[in-house]
């Protein structure tokens, strides 16, 4: 059994519509064109069915800037057309509704989620909010946050992976367990400055 959660009732709806309607979806977006117009109609009238809402929120996040500010049309960047045709955008749908064939799609609180899955054979990957950062789709966590997430970890039968910031809050929450530093380039962004982020399992 494979579960997908999420607090945004916007991608939930989403998931559903591709794993449970994909070919009127399909039809939903066939002559949606790659335009700044078509984006503005879709940000102030972001549909009344849950079918155009999944389209017009796939078509947004697909063509807004850095697939993270849904208020900003982001086609303006470099190989922006050609990763947001049509053809791409109804291969990428096809290609999801296979994946979530077998996928049970939730929308629960975190702890909620993961209390009511967990068995011995459980797996959990929790790509939790980051603390200390610019997110726009979700509201930062506090280290209380996270310390209420490592508190839940310890208590749960199955195993666990959890990618968070690195900062030395974190650390120290975490202090015991398996801790593998990463970086990345920031984003859109293209800072010379990495992002640093760690990958945390429970200790041997």
């Amino acid at each position: 059994m494979e579960v997908v959660n999420d607090l945004n009732g916007e991608l939930v709806n989403f998931y559903r519509c591709v794993r449970f309607h994909h070919d009127v979806l399909l039809t939903e977006l066939e002559f949606v064109l790659n335009s700044r117009d078509e984006f503005n109609d879709f940000r102030s009238q972001v549909g009344l069915t849950d079918l155009q809402r999944a389209s017009r929120w796939f078509f947004r996040n697909r063509t807004c800037f850095g697939g993270a500010n849904m208020e900003s049309f982001g086609s303006t960047a470099v190989g922006g057309g050609a990763l947001n045709s049509r053809a791409n955008r109804m291969e990428a749908i096809r290609a999801l509704n296979l994946r979530l064939d077998r996928v049970s799609i939730e929308n629960l609180d975190w702890e909620r989620c993961v209390k009511l899955y967990d068995r011995p054979h459980s797996f959990f990957f929790l790509d939790s909010p980051y603390t200390d950062c610019d997110a726009r789709q979700y509201a930062t966590w506090t280290n209380t946050d996270v310390q209420r997430l490592r508190d839940c970890l310890s208590t749960l039968r199955g195993s666990w992976l959890v990618t968070l910031n690195d900062t030395p809050a974190i650390r120290a929450i975490f202090d015991g367990c398996e801790i593998r530093a990463v970086a990345r380039q920031r984003g859109v962004t293209h800072s010379d400055e990495p992002y640093r982020e760690v990958i945390i399992t429970p200790g041997k």
